[in-house]
Parts: structure tokens; C-alpha cells; sequence
């Protein structure tokens, strides 16, 4: 179900962005950042019966789990807190989003998404997949590593790309380093955020996020100790010996 607040009659041409929680929730947080940011304003929402059965209360205001599309200066940005459980609502969330973007000449299509790491990587690297030698010349532009090797994407993200590609939309699936234990992963989504600036030819003040990812950065090297500290403790206990 779409509830349609408004839809902006914009002459020219959009770049549409999307990004849906997942791994580190870099798709979802690079996102909201960048609506934030731009003071974007909501024109509809995106609702499914597969998202969670949770009401969302406020004081007196109450809000269903959806996807959220914004509008600002030409660039749409949609993003979702959840993805449905089941893959056939993820399939039909995924075509409802290009079925709403048909009300515009869409320019670009960039879907967001996470390339899962093991480890934290201070400097995350970026990288994309595209059908346009438009967006391949100006990825490749801008330091982003073109994704030649055969690879399967699970979730919204991946499928947003895959039907705006079938909507025959020059489109982008780009993807940062992401830890794959952090809930929301600030120095990736920093990354995406950084790359979509440059992509739009904008500028925003990312400072406040710099705190969040010192933070999040001083809490993985507690854990590695602690790890650590473990492990050796494990290990003393295994060694055995013999007496006789």
C-alpha cells in the first residue's frame, strides 16, 4: 500500500537514492543522513503487512513501519528502517518504489548497500556495479571501485537496483566496507554520504558524525582487547601436562 502525501511536479530530471536497513544499516543511515541534511521534505510513504507488527508512538503521534520517500532541489531520496521478512514482500516493496519513481524522469537510479567486512576498516573502500558507462566513467571519477566479480546482493537494496535496472534507468548499486557487527555503522555510511555529495555536486557538514565514529572506533579496539584477553586465558587453560 502507498499513501501518496504529494507528488512534486519537478521539470526536470532526478537522481533517486535509496537505502534500506541491512548489515551496519550503512544503506539506511547514509540515507537519512543526507535527507536530514538537505531538509528534505515527504512526499509519500511505502507500507507493507510483512513489516514488524510494531506501532511507532511519539506522544501523541503514532507511526506504522514503512518506506519513506523525500524530495529536495531534484533529488529523491527513499529509505526504511525495516525490510519485510518474507522475500515475496520484499519483491513487491522493491516494485512498488520503481513504480512510484515512473512519475519522474529519473536520471540516475543509486541504490545503497553494504560490502560486509570482518573487521573494522578505519579508511572503508566503496565500490559499484552499474549498466551505465554514464555512471561507470563518473564512479570511476571519483576513486570508487568498479565491482567486475560475479556476486549476489540479498534484501531491498539489492532488488531496487535490479528492477530500476530492468526499468532500463541508468543505475548504481554501490556498496562501502562495512563491520558487520555494528548495528549502524557511522564511518561507512560517512563514506556513501561523502560519495553521493560529490555524485550531486553538493555540499554538507558532516562534523557531528565524526564524534560517532571515534566513538564507535574506541569501542572496537575494548572489544578487540577483551578478545584477546580472552583468547589467552582460553589457550592457558587448554595447555596440558603430564606428570610421571
Amino acid at each position: 500500500m502507498i499513501e501518496v502525501i504529494e507528488i512534486p511536479k519537478i521539470k526536470n530530471s532526478v537522481v533517486f537514492i535509496s537505502g534500506f536497513s541491512g548489515t551496519g544499516n550503512v544503506g539506511l543511515l547514509s540515507a537519512k543522513i543526507l535527507e536530514e541534511k538537505l531538509k528534505a521534505k515527504l512526499i509519500a510513504k511505502i507500507y507493507s503487512f510483512d513489516f514488524p507488527p510494531i506501532s511507532i508512538i511519539n506522544d501523541k503521534e503514532v507511526e506504522l513501519p514503512c518506506v519513506k520517500i523525500f524530495n529536495k532541489n531534484n533529488i529523491l531520496i527513499a529509505y526504511s528502517e525495516f525490510q519485510p521478512n518474507l522475500s515475496i514482500f520484499q519483491y513487491l516493496i522493491s516494485k512498488e518504489l520503481i513504480r512510484f519513481t515512473e512519475n519522474f524522469k529519473i536520471k540516475y537510479f543509486i541504490s545503497l548497500g553494504a560490502m560486509i567486512l570482518d573487521y573494522l576498516n578505519e579508511t572503508p573502500e566503496a565500490y559499484f556495479y552499474t549498466n551505465s558507462t554514464e555512471l561507470e566513467k563518473i564512479l570511476l571519477e571519483l576513486k570508487i571501485k568498479s565491482n567486475q566479480k560475479f556476486s549476489t546482493i540479498v534484501g531491498c537494496n539489492g532488488l531496487n537496483y535490479a528492477f530500476s535496472v530492468k526499468n532500463n534507468y541508468k543505475s548504481a548499486l554501490i556498496l562501502v566496507d562495512t563491520y558487520r557487527f555494528f548495528e549502524y555503522d557511522y564511518n561507512g555510511a560517512k563514506k556513501l554520504v561523502e560519495i553521493l555529495c560529490k555524485l550531486l555536486n553538493i555540499s554538507i557538514d558532516l562534523s557531528d558524525i565524526n564524534k560517532l565514529i571515534e566513538d564507535q572506533k574506541r569501542e572496537y579496539k575494548e572489544l578487540l582487547k577483551k578478545f584477546e584477553v580472552r583468547k589467552s586465558e582460553r589457550e592457558e587453560k587448554e595447555k596440558l601436562s603430564y606428570i610421571g
